[in-house]
């Protein structure tokens, strides 16, 4: 995937179009019981931090996300009482989320310290003005390292 190279010529856009192509199923409709623009802007999140689709991938961009973007308060609580951290326990279980925690550790560790280096956090819901910039300028702006 070339949205996941650190300086990365693509845009946003094409970032996005290329993970969707990888991964039909993600474009449409809802997941996890949540309305399309936090789907939408969790798949975004999967481009600007050069995350894949595998377990470990998505343990690593929520972290980025609860560390590195900008969820603002009200949307934020919003999809809490919609109840995402509860269908996330329900759909993947505490056992496997467990394991993907520690087989993803040496990995989360460079996210942390990915995350204190950044210059400004990710606009989790108003990316709008990134959609038709090259990747790796944006990412040089933030600080964002893939890792």
């Amino acid at each position: 995937m070339n949205y996941r190279e650190q300086d990365s010529a693509q845009t946003l856009r094409e970032g996005l179009d290329e993970y969707h192509g990888a991964n039909p199923g993600f474009q449409f409709g809802d997941f996890l019981g949540m309305p399309r623009d936090v789907v939408q802007a969790h798949d975004v999140c999967h481009i600007v931090f050069g995350c894949g689709s595998t377990a470990g991938d998505e343990l690593i961009v929520e972290t980025w996300t609860a560390l590195g973007t900008h969820i603002p308060a009200q949307k934020y609580a919003q999809m809490l009482s919609e109840g995402l951290g509860g269908e996330i326990v329900r759909t993947f279980g505490i056992y496997r989320m467990l394991r993907r925690l520690v087989l993803t550790g040496p990995r989360l560790l460079k996210v942390l310290w990915a995350v204190a280096r950044l210059r400004k956090r990710w606009p989790h819901f108003e990316y709008e003005a990134y959609w038709d910039r090259p990747l790796g300028t944006w990412r040089k702006e933030f600080g964002i390292t893939v890792v």
